[in-house]
């Protein structure tokens, strides 16, 4: 059972530049997340109870802001967009708490997220094909998002680097189109 609403705006600004802004509330709930987990449940008393799904995210907000500039004499052009992402938090298990029937599948919640990303490009036009550089910089201010619970049923702290979301990346880019 999903359910929610998506809402956009955008908007050109002038000859160059264009915002956008993305707002999406929403609801998932259902009696598993995958295939096979109502046959692993049957120990746990949770087959057939609904509970939030591992997408549940109930407020994700995305902003944009692009800019490009592109001739009608020449062949190329130049551009950059930044983006800004948040979302609420998504839900997760405490397995050992379930198991012993304390607390209901995916009641818990990690913390909010979001990155800051920017990409430069520049397309050029070659002999019948388009060239496109791009430098991308994501998770500009390099925030730790947890992406995952940190805790093994013994409450031990693993410092396991899967936890955390991508730290500040930078891609060079280049593609060729026909």
């Amino acid at each position: 059972d999903t359910r929610g609403f998506e809402f956009e705006f955008r908007k050109p600004v002038g000859k160059h530049f264009t915002g956008r802004a993305v707002y999406i509330l929403s609801w998932a709930k259902g009696q598993n997340t995958k295939d096979l987990e109502n046959f692993e449940d049957m120990d746990l008393g949770e087959v057939m109870r609904e509970f939030p799904l591992s997408w549940d995210e109930r407020h994700r907000i995305k902003l944009l802001l692009s800019y490009e500039t592109a001739s009608n004499t020449t062949s190329h052009s130049t551009g950059a967009t930044i983006a800004w992402m948040y979302g609420s938090g998504l839900p997760y298990s405490l397995i050992e708490e379930v198991k012993k029937g304390n607390l209901a599948k995916n009641s818990e919640r990690l913390p909010s997220h979001s990155t800051f990303d920017i990409e430069i490009y520049k397309k050029m036009k070659l002999a019948g094909a388009t060239l496109e550089l791009s430098l991308i910089i994501e998770n500009l201010l390099n925030n730790e998002n947890i992406i995952k619970p940190d805790k093994t049923p013994y409450f031990v702290t693993l410092k396991d680097p899967t936890t955390k979301g991508k730290p500040r990346t930078i891609l060079l880019e280049m593609g060729i189109g026909f």
